[in-house]
């Protein structure tokens, strides 16, 4: 997790590793940080062309014609005054447009006001929108069309939220200042059991979460710890942030056991969580898609006919969208979990609604392999494949049309990582994957091994 590809490590003064040597309790209070000088607000207006900018902290704007916005870098706020933005963020950012506030994390995020509206468009990652003092959790590819106390929600279509998506402008990478430096390099060392206790700014925490988020596979479970680092601290955000950390393989488990999801929530949480995965296909941790089927249960209790619609039908199609992207292990718990709500929501519909669950019938494999021969087919697939090999790199026979490999090496988007792994001669996927030192539950095939990284 914190070996950073931009590479935000810095050195820890002296006094502060001695601290951290000396500790005997599971958290330190560490008092190095100072809050960062205020930076001057940022005025931004576009009349005849759009307007683009960047901040320090991760934020991105692009500002369409006859529209205007002042920017708070240091409170990492957008206030639109007029017209329309979309913002990008890779960390968290805060946008006020009249009543409303809109909180962005890792994601992006289109703005428009008029004379008498504001809509807000979630076009990457679920947004949290304050309205009338209530939070409503807002899925991607979702839209908040607001006039005066009241709302309406629904989903653009599909055409028009990709052609928003093209216009997201791209943020640079977060910069963090010496401070960040230092908050950052007590999380590392400590792996999340120490968190400073002093100021820091809310741009410095953006970028901090940035970093966390970009970092690379880790170990150590810092999703409750980082929960401290986000500008609002409520269940819809502490969604946000379970979803943007398991997008990223980062653990989620300690955030997962804190959070409470109320029954008022199930439907948009569901509905975020099958957004997200259809949008990225990326694999989901089982306990998740437990707390996801959960939900939808609940949900499905007391609006059966919404939710076999809207949740049920649309998980019953994320079993084949994984099997075809080359995640059998996810298609395979996407399925059970389809079965389970058929059968959980069956009692509750009209019987023209009604599906019958039948359990598939396993295929005996009565085929007797040769291990040397099997061995010599796994060398001749892998030597065209993503993988890497050195002296120490062994392939030994597992079992059916099956190799174990280890010590191998992958590129990554940080740089070469160890891998063992299963490969199937019959079917070419790779499974049973230990990235580092991070195991991996979803199998892949091995033409597309290098792209799963």
């Amino acid at each position: 997790m914190f070996a950073q590809k931009h590479k935000h490590f810095v050195a820890l003064p002296i006094f502060l590793i001695a601290m951290l040597c000396i500790a005997t309790s599971d958290r330190l209070v560490a008092t190095v940080l100072q809050e960062t000088p205020r930076a001057a607000a940022v005025s931004l207006r576009a009349s005849t062309q759009p307007v683009a900018w960047n901040g320090k902290s991760g934020i991105a704007v692009a500002l369409d014609t006859q529209s205007s916005i002042s920017i708070d870098e240091a409170k990492n706020s957008i206030t639109l005054t007029d017209g329309s933005v979309i913002v990008s963020a890779s960390g968290f950012g805060i946008i006020h447009a009249r009543s409303s506030t809109v909180h962005i994390l890792h994601g992006s995020v289109l703005v428009l006001q008029d004379a008498t509206s504001t809509t807000v468009v979630a076009l990457r990652a679920p947004l949290v929108i304050e309205t009338n003092e209530s939070q409503t959790l807002l899925p991607r590819g979702y839209q908040m069309h607001i006039i005066g106390q009241s709302h309406e929600v629904s989903q653009v279509p599909a055409d028009w939220l990709q052609q928003k998506i093209r216009s997201i402008p791209p943020s640079i990478d977060s910069t963090l200042s010496s401070s960040a430096k230092a908050f950052f390099d007590v999380l590392a060392v400590s792996k999340c059991t120490v968190y400073p206790t002093s100021a820091i700014s809310p741009s410095d925490a953006s970028a901090i979460l940035a970093s966390v988020l970009a970092g690379d596979n880790g170990s150590a479970d810092c999703s409750e710890t980082v929960t401290r680092l986000l500008p609002l601290d409520t269940v819809p955000t502490r969604v946000q942030l379970l979803l943007a950390l398991a997008a990223e393989r980062r653990p989620v488990d300690d955030l997962l056991a804190e959070i409470e999801i109320p029954v008022s929530l199930d439907k948009e949480f569901a509905l975020a969580v099958l957004q997200e995965e259809t949008a990225t296909i990326r694999p989901l941790p089982l306990s998740v898609l437990n707390f996801f089927t959960h939900s939808v249960e609940r949900f499905a209790s007391g609006s059966p006919d919404d939710a076999f619609a809207s949740l049920v039908q649309p998980a019953e199609k994320m079993a084949q969208i994984f099997d075809e992207a080359g995640y059998p292990e996810s298609a395979k718990q996407w399925q059970e979990a389809s079965d389970t709500l058929y059968a959980f929501i069956a009692p509750l519909l009209p019987a023209a609604k009604k599906k019958q669950v039948v359990a598939p019938v396993p295929v005996v494999d009565e085929r007797v392999y040769d291990p040397q021969q099997v061995v010599a087919l796994a060398n001749q697939y892998l030597r065209s494949s993503a993988l890497l090999f050195t002296t120490e790199t062994t392939i030994t026979y597992d079992a059916k049309a099956r190799v174990r490999i280890a010590h191998a090496y992958v590129a990554t988007a940080h740089g070469d990582s160890e891998i063992s792994c299963t490969f199937d001669t019959a079917t070419q996927l790779v499974s049973d994957i230990v990235l580092g030192a991070i195991p991996l539950p979803n199998s892949v095939p091995l033409a597309k091994l290098a792209q799963s990284f």
